[in-house]
């Protein structure tokens, strides 16, 4: 498997084979594979003193670790002491672990412990090979055609309010409604007038992430005398869903014309670091769950690629009559997004969902925008 994918298994030198000798039975084979055999059940040490050498080894980039779990039994002789191992020698490179039996029954507790030391689990031994050969091309990549640079941006605490994650989102180049924030009706009858009717109505709050669910969106505003009736409607409707929630007060924006929709998202992963999430919205969205977790900072033509590489892609250059849609606008944004992760540590995620392509050289535009910081 290794090899099919293009993961080169080193060969045991011979002074990391004199160090594994040292610490286990001769029954044992050097090898690379190597198969502990059941002596780790009576030898639970065995797992350290394998592990150590091999870590120590500059030849060895990464180890994983494949175990048969069969049984929750079995696992409980096993998992503490892999566990305990890794935390002993607190690796420098990747310790990666994989199930030999996908389907066997494992405990979440034990999946927690290998998470909480930096060791990912996967359920089997070619999903762990893939992963670790995707890190491995990720660290070949030639980093100085990544795309533009780290932006910066100032944040709160918590959750930053749709109408401000926009103002502080579209200097980077995130491409939002036209419209404005107004803490009164008379503010939002004069962004209503600048915009043009008909007009979407959202209330603002950092305690109201879910607005739909409070009644917190209105849409086709027709005319003024719509939206001043619409503004006390808002109101009380986010009255009635949590008494406790108090508004900062509206987001008016213009209503957008369909268009093909997206999901748009990035987070500071404690794991995985910065990452940018991308994938096709809209009624497919948890049917298909098509999307895609890219590197931050890819540059223009590589995010293409990932984004014609969905299983809808071939929606993205017209199909069966539909026009071909704005894909590079869609990288400009991803590249934007993945600037700002690389020059604020303190987002914790990023939220653009949806995001609506048009056709070519129309753009895209992202209707909503939730900013999660951390201190």
């Amino acid at each position: 498997l290794a090899e099919q994918i293009g993961l080169e298994l080193p060969v045991v030198g011979a002074e990391t084979e004199a160090m594994l000798r040292a610490g286990m039975p001769d029954f044992i084979p050097v090898s690379n594979p190597m198969d502990l055999t059941a002596q780790a059940l009576v030898d639970p040490d065995l797992y350290r003193r394998t592990l150590q050498p091999l870590l120590e080894d500059d030849d060895f980039a990464a180890v994983v670790i494949g175990i048969i779990q069969t049984d929750e039994a079995t696992a409980s002789r096993k998992f503490p002491f892999i566990i305990d191992a890794v935390k002993q020698i607190t690796p420098n490179k990747p310790v990666i672990f994989a199930g030999l039996d996908e389907g066997a029954p494992f405990s979440s507790e034990y999946i927690a412990g290998l998470r909480a030391i930096g060791v990912p689990y996967f359920p089997s031994a070619d999903r762990a090979f893939r992963a670790l050969r995707q890190l491995s091309r990720l660290a070949e990549r030639d980093f100085t055609t990544s795309g533009i640079g780290a932006r910066t941006l100032d944040l709160p605490v918590g959750v930053v309010p749709e109408y401000r994650a926009k103002e502080l989102l579209a200097p980077v180049g995130i491409p939002f409604p036209k419209g404005g924030f107004a803490a009164t009706v008379e503010q939002a009858r004069a962004v209503a007038a600048g915009v043009g009717y008909p007009v979407v109505l959202k209330a603002q709050a950092a305690a109201l992430s879910h607005k739909s669910d409070a009644g917190g969106v209105i849409l086709n505003i027709a005319d003024e005398a719509a939206l001043t009736a619409a503004w006390d409607r808002l109101y009380a409707n986010v009255a009635a869903y949590d008494a406790g929630i108090t508004l900062d007060g509206g987001l008016i924006e213009a209503m957008g014309a369909r268009g093909l929709e997206l999901i748009v998202g990035a987070k500071n992963d404690p794991e995985w670091g910065p990452v940018i999430l991308v994938g096709f919205g809209g009624v497919t969205a948890e049917l298909l769950h098509d999307v895609r977790l890219l590197p931050h900072d890819l540059p223009r033509e590589a995010v293409i690629a990932a984004l014609r590489s969905l299983k809808q892609g071939a929606l993205l250059d017209g199909y069966r009559g539909s026009p071909a849609l704005d894909v590079e606008a869609v990288a400009d944004l991803v590249v934007g997004l993945g600037s700002v992760l690389a020059g604020t540590p303190a987002i914790r995620e990023i939220d653009l969902n949806p995001v609506v392509v048009y056709p070519r050289g129309q753009g895209v535009v992202a209707l909503d925008a939730l900013i999660l910081a951390d201190g």
